[in-house]
């Protein structure tokens, strides 16, 4: 989807769907409600919020200031005091909560319903909203840089894997802005599914998150925002390469989805991400790991393990084939050819047990436990690299290291 216009849509302003008598229970049950059971107090409170839908864009701060309101002594026009209010602590902290969920309802494109403001399941939404909070004000990570030789395909998965833990604007990862239609719900408030019962996310999602990538606007002033910051971040990725100058038709509009669409026609087409996902399973098949030379065994499963969730991700854009866990730890242990004990001890274990052969990670994990020799040590092709980088720098003209370890170094005794 690209935004075509540069004006913004409004956010969603959730309309009330209670009767009259979930209002009064909203209002005033202690258990269900807001526990404001005192009339008078209730009376003057109704002047400032008739509906759960008035707290749309308030802060915590908001509520404190309506109890300073109502709780403030005035007088009438013969300086008689008039009567004063007060929330208790236990309507105002579930207000404060409360405003969380209406704020949320409105990022999410939905309605009041009785089930959303219930306290017990407003309770349930403000764990998990002080979670997703959490992760929301973390700094973002470095960008991914392309690499020719990895290829557009490869690094957009990598785009896409930073976009999925990088979060924008609305409280949830920026991938929002570029996932597929099929994980998207733009249907209108009325028309949505309903949620699971006591949470604040419809069916097939399980989290806050994935409810907010399905349902959040792409045309808000925080969607716009968002939009410029994937442009930021695609910029980034792309300094210094080839494809900089790409990014230069979209400058002035800082349009992210328009240069992130342009990728996707000219240089990721199904028969791009084809090739990539060709090139993952040829090493999955033919790659090798030696023995400690080749490297560490959980670097080696590590790449595996990559490969082939490139392979995976790369079946999302065009037809590949399945691959069963039996046929991956097939390949994985074809693939390990050193001829160490304890490695060939577990390899056997495996292939003689079906729960390992049909479960990949289990059996990574097996494998990774195995003390093999040389296990955590330096592999030799490592050691003899370190050794000349040293050599290199702190060598003398004359060869060698001036007293330390090198041969053919000329060395000078301390005077006595």
């Amino acid at each position: 989807m690209l935004i075509t216009s540069t004006y913004s849509s409004c956010v969603h302003q959730p309309k009330s769907l209670l009767t009259d008598e979930q209002l009064e229970f909203w209002f005033s049950h202690p258990t269900d409600g807001l526990c404001i059971t005192q009339k008078d107090t209730l009376a003057a409170f109704k002047v400032e919020v008739t509906s759960p839908a008035d707290l749309l864009g308030m802060s915590e701060d908001d509520i404190d200031s309506i109890n300073h309101t109502i709780s403030a002594r005035t007088t009438d026009s013969r300086a008689r005091a008039l009567p004063s209010f007060r929330l208790t602590h236990r309507s105002v902290f579930r207000l404060k909560k409360m405003v969380n969920v209406v704020n949320y309802l409105s990022l999410v494109r939905r309605d009041i319903e009785w089930n959303s403001v219930r306290w017990e399941a407003v309770l349930t939404f403000s764990n998990e909203w002080k979670a997703l909070e959490s992760l929301a004000v973390q700094e973002r990570g470095v960008v991914p840089k392309f690499k020719s030789s990895a290829g557009m395909p490869r690094h957009v998965l990598n785009i896409i894997d930073y976009l999925r833990v990088t979060f924008g604007s609305q409280s949830c990862p920026l991938y929002y802005m570029v996932c597929p239609d099929t994980l998207r719900d733009d249907s209108a408030p009325e028309d949505a599914p309903g949620f699971v019962e006591g949470r604040h996310f419809a069916p097939p999602h399980t989290r806050l998150s994935d409810e907010i990538r399905a349902r959040a606007s792409r045309t808000t002033p925080d969607a716009q925002a968002d939009n410029e910051l994937l442009y930021k971040i695609l910029v980034e990725s792309f300094v210094g390469t080839h494809v900089a100058s790409q990014a230069e038709d979209f400058e002035q509009t800082r349009d992210g989805l328009g240069f992130w669409e342009r990728l996707q026609e000219t240089q990721c087409t199904d028969e791009h991400h084809e090739k990539a996902a060709h090139a993952n399973i040829n090493y999955l098949r033919s790659s090798k790991w030696e023995g400690p030379e080749s490297g560490e065994l959980t670097l080696y499963l590590d790449k595996h393990r990559r490969q082939f969730a490139n392979y995976t991700q790369a079946r999302e854009h065009c037809p590949l084939q399945e691959y069963s866990d039996r046929t991956r730890v097939g390949w994985l242990l074809s693939g390990i050819t050193s001829k160490d004990t304890q490695l060939c001890i577990r390899i056997n274990n495996i292939k003689d047990d079906d729960t390992y052969m049909d479960d990949w990670e289990k059996t990574a994990i097996y494998l990774a436990k195995t003390d093999y020799e040389g296990k955590n040590s330096k592999g030799k092709r490592k050691a003899r690299f370190a050794e000349g980088d040293v050599s290199g720098v702190r060598g003398n003209p004359n060869g060698g290291g001036g007293g330390g370890g090198g041969g053919g170094g000329n060395k000078t005794k301390k005077p006595k």
